[in-house]
């Protein structure tokens, strides 16, 4: 029978289907397929999905058109080869997507582990620099010993207490300081290199806001 509308059953059920399908066109959750002469779906690009890239090659399953069957003696035999080469370039993707993904988490495992035994060996010397009785050192203290921790050839010539007296100083000793051990500076180091520069880094950055927060309060 005939809805309210006056169209039928079918054919308001076929409008949906067209208006469903054009807006996962207009997703790109749907594309035009010319090799198979008919629309399919994009892996990752799903109606409401978050948008995903590179990655989204591993975990999906990419069915191989060789195991299907024997080929569709209706089809033209260039579709069938356009299919396989297809197949395999997607394969071929997903492999090194996944070998990518295994390399990264390796090294991952590998860097969080040398974190740890460089924390075990370095974190006494960087305490007693920043440290003094469980009290944090000021910022002058601080900027007056760093060159103790410093790497070789490391570009600083150190400073003392009394090159520190004038607040100036301490600014301008500051930026100095964090050129030579701010994170982007340091890329090129050795991990061990990094990771020390980092830990003085935030130390230095932490004193130099409570040194600027008191002189606020002075003034």
């Amino acid at each position: 029978g005939a809805v309210a509308s006056g169209l039928s059953r079918a054919q308001l059920a076929k409008a949906r289907a067209e208006a469903l399908r054009a807006r996962q066109v207009e997703a790109g959750a749907l594309e035009w397929d010319e090799v198979e002469q008919r629309y399919r779906e994009v892996a990752g690009k799903e109606l409401g999905a978050p948008n995903t890239t590179g990655a989204g090659f591993v975990g999906i399953r990419i069915e191989d058109p060789t195991k299907a069957g024997p080929p569709d003696p209706s089809k033209d035999p260039a579709v069938h080869a356009a299919q396989a080469a297809r197949f395999l370039k997607m394969k071929a993707a997903q492999d090194k997507a996944v070998q990518e993904l295994e390399d990264r988490k390796a090294k991952e495992r590998i860097e969080a582990d040398e974190e740890l035994a460089l924390a075990s060996r370095l974190d006494p010397a960087l305490k007693a620099w920043s440290e003094e009785y469980g009290k944090k050192r000021n910022i002058r203290s601080l900027l007056a010993g760093v060159h103790a921790l410093l790497w070789k050839g490391a570009n600083w010539k150190p400073v003392s207490i009394g090159d520190l007296i004038e607040d100036k100083s301490v600014e301008r000793c500051y930026k100095r300081i964090s050129r030579v051990v701010h994170p982007d500076h340091t890329k090129k180091l050795v991990h061990e290199e990094r990771f020390k520069a980092k830990r003085i880094f935030d130390a230095l950055a932490q004193a130099m806001g409570d040194f600027r927060e008191g002189q606020q309060v002075k003034a």
